[in-house]
């Protein structure tokens, strides 16, 4: 399926005024109010014996875009503040090519690489007129550059025909990628978007001598579904049996 690109509105520039979000018993974050609005915000320590760095999931207050079926997208922004200065802000590294708008208000912190260091997860995406994109974001923290890197693959995104789930085993943490699996039987004509079809299950895990995600199975099945989330549910007691 080809990804979907965002229509984006073009407003005019507003001025950072930094605007303190009052919370009890806890530091004072710094962001652009007049442009973001907080949705949720956490702690999360990359350094034991460092500070705590603050994580702020942001909102734009105007939308900055628009839907296939012309509803108001806004965009998503995250910000990990340390010390007062920030150490990393999603809305300035973004690119051209991302879909940037906010889809929902997810937000962890837990360790998914087994190096004993927590990341930050948080989700952007858009919105189609007959399907959507919610982009999965792995931010991990880099000790020989102190610095964050998001490090899902391309791949890492849900959308009604490719799904994705996190399965946390006793030893790893995989990420689960399910792709539609056609038979080579069925023409191409009878490949509509939200057909029954069976599906593919890939398992991802991160590799500490690559620094990087890659495949350690995957899994197919008979069984037929018409979106992905429904074929991850319908097979999940399948996924999780392999790893045994």
């Amino acid at each position: 399926m080809e990804r979907l690109r965002p229509v984006r509105l073009v407003l005019p520039a507003v001025l950072f005024v930094a605007a303190a979000i009052a919370t009890p018993d806890q530091s004072t974050p710094e962001f652009d109010q007049t442009r973001w609005e907080l949705i949720k915000r956490a702690s999360v320590r990359f350094v034991p014996d460092a500070s705590a760095c603050e994580v702020l999931l942001l909102k734009s207050r105007k939308a900055t875009g628009s839907s296939g079926a012309g509803e108001p997208l806004y965009d998503v922004d995250l910000l990990l503040q340390q010390g007062g200065k920030a150490l990393y802000e999603y809305a300035e590294r973004r690119t051209k090519d991302d879909t940037p708008f906010y889809m929902d208000d997810y937000l962890d912190i837990r360790d998914v690489t087994g190096d004993r260091v927590p990341a930050v997860l948080f989700h952007s995406g858009t919105q189609g007129a007959s399907d959507f994109v919610i982009n999965e974001h792995i931010l991990r923290y880099d000790h020989s550059t102190e610095s964050v890197k998001d490090i899902a693959l391309d791949i890492f995104y849900q959308s009604g025909t490719h799904g994705l789930r996190w399965l946390t085993l006793r030893d790893r943490t995989l990420v689960v990628i399910a792709d539609r699996n056609w038979p080579a039987s069925t023409p191409i004509q009878e490949r509509c978007h939200y057909c029954a079809s069976p599906f593919q299950y890939d398992l991802y895990a991160w590799s500490s001598e690559q620094r990087a995600f890659l495949v350690r199975g995957r899994i197919y099945s008979d069984q037929s579904y018409e979106y992905a989330s429904q074929a991850l549910t319908g097979e999940w007691d399948l996924i999780q049996q392999s790893q045994h």
